[in-house]
């Protein structure tokens, strides 16, 4: 390495113009480094595998409309959507109801609006078992402490809010034509630890996996406060919980 020296500084003087460019070029040198470092790591995040699609930065998956509703995925794949109350249930059903969908409801009256999406075309009769289980699961009929409920389903075109010109109230809408009829349909509801929280689905589906749940005496404050430890995955809230359990519930 070659040293150049100024003649008209002394010794000190030269040492210290030398301290001072060796001082700069190290602070060089370590920036170049760290861009190095930053480059790389871009670089091997461009090229790795991407995360599972649909997944947020805390590895739960990120928020569909469906999110807002209750819902599960039936056992051939087709996405099972239901109303929360009665508001939720008219948007439900103004926006996501479909040409090719299937409508199911209870035979009660206060029950959830549930659409199994492409159910008219891709449903076995698995899937309508499982959303009729689901649609009398959550109704007044377990409210009631019943077991069963009468359950039916309609394509989208039989569902209207209008009856003789007059729309019907909140909640609320106007059959026409035949239903397909789910007579007696055991009202139970599986509890699991899911993806994006806790999760509720017709006991159907999961052939007895999960905390099965029937009508009965049982308050939603009691079944938290056993439950919520066998639901530690999800930390599920209290305000959670109360929404996927359908009213006074015993264990099976």
């Amino acid at each position: 390495m070659k040293i150049t020296l100024d003649i008209r500084k002394s010794a000190m003087e030269n040492a210290q113009a030398i301290f001072d460019e060796a001082k700069k070029l190290r602070r060089k040198a370590e920036g170049a480094r760290k861009a190095i470092e930053n480059t790389k790591r871009k670089i091997a995040l461009a090229q790795s595998p991407r995360k599972q699609e649909g997944k947020s930065a805390s590895g739960r998956q990120k928020k569909k409309w469906f999110h807002e509703y209750r819902f599960f995925t039936t056992t051939n794949g087709l996405m099972c959507v239901g109303g929360k109350n009665a508001k939720q249930n008219d948007t439900l059903v103004s926006s996501q109801l479909k040409e090719g969908d299937l409508f199911f409801h209870a035979d009660v009256h206060g029950a959830s609006a549930v659409i199994l999406k492409e159910g008219a075309a891709k449903a076995k009769d698995q899937d309508l078992f499982e959303a009729a289980q689901f649609a009398g699961s959550y109704s007044n009929a377990w409210k009631g402490g019943s077991g069963v409920a009468d359950v039916y389903c309609v394509g989208k075109e039989q569902v209207s809010k209008h009856s003789h010109g007059e729309f019907v109230g909140k909640g609320a809408f106007v059959i026409s034509g035949e239903r397909k009829w789910f007579r007696n349909t055991q009202l139970e509801i599986a509890l699991s630890d899911g993806e994006n929280g806790a999760k509720a689905e017709p006991a159907l589906k999961t052939q007895g996996k999960g905390i099965i749940l029937t009508p009965g005496s049982r308050t939603k404050e009691e079944l938290f406060r056993q439950l919520k430890s066998q639901l530690k995955k999800s930390r599920v809230s209290t305000d959670e919980f109360f929404a996927l359990v359908p009213g006074n519930s015993e264990i099976a």
